[in-house]
This record gives structure tokens, sequence and C-alpha cells, in this order.
């Protein structure tokens, strides 16, 4: 991140994730986990815009890297919905927050809650967005 609030891996992260990766073997089942999405379609397609704040800049070098491996899932934070999407046998999932719309109640019809994701001994995973049954006080 920088002083504009712009998202990116820089250089340094990038030959770190790439020297961490050759460590665990292209089959590992891979599962990664980032604050800012690698992809979104909620904001382009619900908003009609995109901004630098909504996704990180150099996703694609990245998700790139990524493919070599045996990546699975990306879980992916930021923007306060649950969102689901398959691309490339990639599941990236967008898992909502236990504060909604900054505890003002629901955010884009994503309820306050958080993403459960499992994994079981054959290696499938499995998730499900977990409302908590808060709601504001509106006293």
């Amino acid at each position: 991140r920088d002083s504009v609030h712009r998202y990116f891996v820089n250089d340094e992260q990038f030959e770190w994730l790439k020297n961490d990766l050759s460590a665990i073997g292209a089959n590992t089942p891979l599962v990664v986990s980032t604050h800012v999405p690698f992809q979104s379609l909620y904001y382009p397609a619900v908003e009609g815009r995109i901004t630098p704040t909504d996704m990180f800049e150099n996703y694609k070098e990245v998700w790139d890297l990524l493919l070599n491996y045996n990546l699975k899932i990306i879980l992916q934070g930021h923007q306060h919905l649950h969102e689901e999407l398959f691309v490339k046998d990639t599941w990236f999932l967008t898992g909502g927050a236990v504060s909604g719309g900054w505890w003002r109640g629901e955010f884009h019809r994503t309820q306050e809650g958080y993403l459960h994701v499992s994994v079981d001994a054959e290696e499938k995973f499995s998730w499900n967005y977990v409302d908590y049954g808060w709601e504001v006080d509106k006293k």
C-alpha cells in the first residue's frame, strides 16, 4: 500500500513469495489469504466503477505466479461483502465483515458475518457465510 491507498505486492514481497512457494512444491494444495482482493466483480457490476482501492494493482503478475502451483482458493476481504468467483480452477472468496456496513447494518445485502472454510481428509474444501445474528441497535 502506498500513501494514496493504492495496493500492490512490491518487488521485495514478490521475491519472498516466489522463494516461499518454491519450497512447497507444485502439487501441494495452496490457499492464499489477502486483505485486498485479487479479483472482484462487485464494484464494477453493481456500482459501475472500479478504483485502485478495490483490488491490488499487480494482482495478475502475482496470480500468474500462483497458477504454477496447486492453487485452490484465494481468501480475500476489504470490501465488507460476500462474493464467490471461480476462475481458472481457482475460487476467489470475499469473506464479508463482522462489522457489516461499519456497524450500521448490512452492506450491499451482506449481513454482518464471516466466511467459515473447512478442508477434509481428502483435501476437499467447503465454505459457508455465517451471519452471526448481530443487529443494529436503532434506539
